[in-house]
C-alpha cells in the first residue's frame, strides 16, 4: 500500500460549461460523521430510551456538499468564493450535476484499493 495514501486528500474538478468549473474532494472520516450528525435526530421511546434515527436525505446531501467544494472558478460565480452559506445558495441544478462526482469520489474503499 502506497506510505500515505489514507491522507492523501482526492480530488476531481467538474466542468460545468462556459468557463465554470467546481473542484470535489473525497470526504474524510471527520467530515462525513460532522455531516451524518447534522443530519440525524434520534427518536426516543416512551420508555426514554432511543428508538430509531431518523435520517433526513436533503440535510445529509447539503452538508456533504459544503464539506466536499473546496473551490470553483469561473463567471458563473460572480467572484464569490465557496462557503457554506455560498454552497446553499447554489442553484439545485449544479448540485445535481455534482453529484455523480462526489459518489465517484466517496464510494467505500474496493478490494484493490484494500491490497497491496
Amino acid at each position: 500500500m502506497s506510505e500515505g495514501m489514507f491522507f492523501t486528500q482526492h480530488q476531481e474538478t467538474v466542468d460545468l460549461g462556459n468557463g465554470n468549473t467546481v473542484t470535489l474532494k473525497k470526504l474524510n472520516y471527520g467530515e462525513r460523521q460532522a455531516a451524518l450528525s447534522a443530519a440525524s435526530e434520534t427518536m426516543m421511546g416512551s420508555d426514554g430510551n432511543p428508538e430509531r434515527v431518523r435520517l433526513d436525505m436533503a440535510v445529509l446531501q447539503m452538508e456533504q456538499m459544503k464539506h466536499a467544494i473546496v473551490s470553483w472558478d469561473g463567471p458563473g460565480f460572480g467572484g464569490r468564493q465557496p462557503s457554506p452559506r455560498m454552497i446553499e445558495q447554489l442553484d439545485p441544478g449544479i448540485i445535481d450535476r455534482l453529484v455523480p462526482t462526489f459518489t465517484k469520489l466517496n464510494r467505500p474503499m474496493g478490494d484493490e484499493e484494500k491490497k497491496d
